[in-house]
């Protein structure tokens, strides 16, 4: 059983909060306002690759692209101008599943970890803030009757992650479709591989 098997709520959240000071790797992608995320496996496509979208004006603003036959099932998450940001691999033997964010050059930028859970997913991110040079602990948290789930950073929510959109627009056949809302502050390429890695664990739980 997946996080995301059926939903009970309609009611519509309250907007996130800013976050100050920045959060993230990538200052470039901060959010300047809040903003909702497309993340949806490409059909028919070779490998874990991921269109990663505006939910309201359908434009691209991250490429992910799977590696071919890779043990790790490495993803290359690059903007779009074909740049790269980071890799975002599985890493091998590790129970619960657990992913690494990797540099160009193979240095560690992030780790997420998985913690067992016979009630909905439990998932932290490890890093080093960009704009304070600190270390910070994301907290993913989401339950088996809803679909959907909350990233929190020291109690404030930074991320909504659901397989709705708006709790009025269904998703069509496709589990591999994730939407994920982005406080202003946060680095959205930073919060698009901790959903990556959600996506990864899902797929693998089926």
């Amino acid at each position: 059983m997946g996080l995301f098997d059926r939903s009970n709520s309609n009611v519509a959240p309250a907007p996130l909060q800013p976050v100050h000071p920045p959060l993230g790797l990538f200052p470039q992608f901060t959010a300047q306002s809040e903003v909702t995320l497309k993340i949806k496996e490409k059909v028919l496509a070779l490998g874990d690759t991921f269109y990663i979208q505006d939910a309201y004006t359908q434009g691209n603003i991250l490429q992910c692209d799977g590696k071919i036959f890779s043990l790790r099932r490495r993803k290359a998450i690059k903007d779009m101008n074909g740049n790269l940001l980071f890799y975002l691999q599985n890493k091998i033997l590790s129970f619960p599943q657990g992913f690494v964010g990797l540099a160009a050059d193979e240095s560690r930028l992030f780790e997420v970890k998985s913690q067992i859970s016979f009630t909905g997913a439990k998932m932290n991110m490890h890093f080093i803030n960009a704009s304070t040079q600190q270390p910070v602990v994301l907290d993913l948290r989401g339950t088996f009757f809803e679909r959907r789930a909350e990233i929190m950073m020291n109690g404030q929510v930074v991320g909504r992650v659901s397989r709705q959109f708006l709790n009025a627009r269904q998703l069509l056949a496709d589990n591999l479709t994730f939407y994920v809302t982005v406080a202003p502050g946060c680095d959205i390429a930073l919060i698009v591989a901790f959903v990556l890695s959600l996506a990864d664990r899902e797929e693998n739980n089926k």
